[in-house]
């Protein structure tokens, strides 16, 4: 299983912001994106996320065309991308790590369930009752991480995760990729740091210009 994306175009106002010919990422693996500021990394995190639109191209997720409106709501359920700066609601930790859950058929002993099990594996259990706009930039995307493990998606798309961390808040960020990435989940990161954060077995992506330069277990 694996995404495949062909003669993909995304344009900005004429501008050509990424350009694939083809590249096959596969499932429940991790794969890194790399490359300089304005390489495309955060265009190609915002396309796999279904977010915008190629201008031209197919893009295709377990043998799936995502051009139609079904299977893109069913794939949508399914991905979620953490932003660099994670956006949180008002409210408490807890609140937020429930928001997710909601309107998924869950009982209310199952949301809560779910909800406090997610911030026990990110470390935010003890932020529980603390408000959103009082947490540091490393507690705000544990609790947006913790979001995305409670509603146990399938494909998790980590923007530049650690930009902006103490040396604190990055080991465990990256701790916490490593246990996502044991529970076999696909994760797709966008980083600057991968020389330090890699694993034996994780897959690179290096885009420069908006453009695939390199695709392999080595950058």
């Amino acid at each position: 299983m694996s995404f495949i994306l062909k003669n993909i175009k995304v344009e900005f106002e004429e501008f050509n912001a990424l350009t694939i010919n083809y590249v096959e990422i596969p499932t429940h693996k991790t794969t890194w994106v790399t490359g300089q500021n304005g390489a495309g990394k955060t265009t190609f995190l915002k396309l796999l996320a279904g977010l915008i639109t190629p201008k031209t191209g197919a893009f295709t997720y377990n043998y799936k065309n995502l051009i139609t409106k079904k299977n893109y709501m069913d794939y949508r359920q399914k991905t979620t991308l953490l932003s660099q700066e994670p956006y949180l609601f008002r409210g408490t930790v807890f609140k937020n790590v429930m928001y997710g859950l909601n309107n998924r058929g869950f009982t209310k002993k199952q949301l809560k369930t779910k909800a406090l099990n997610a911030m026990e594996q990110t470390g935010v259990l003890d932020l529980s009752n603390r408000d959103s706009k009082h947490l540091s930039v490393g507690e705000k995307k544990r609790v947006a991480l913790a979001r995305c493990i409670a509603i146990d998606c399938e494909t998790i798309l980590l923007d530049e995760p650690l930009a902006g961390l103490d040396e604190k808040s990055v080991a465990q960020i990256t701790n916490l990729i490593k246990k996502l990435s044991q529970l076999k989940k696909t994760l797709i990161i966008s980083t600057h740091n991968y020389d330090n954060t890699k694993n034996k077995n994780d897959l690179c992506i290096h885009l420069e210009s908006g453009k695939i330069q390199s695709f392999s277990n080595e950058r």
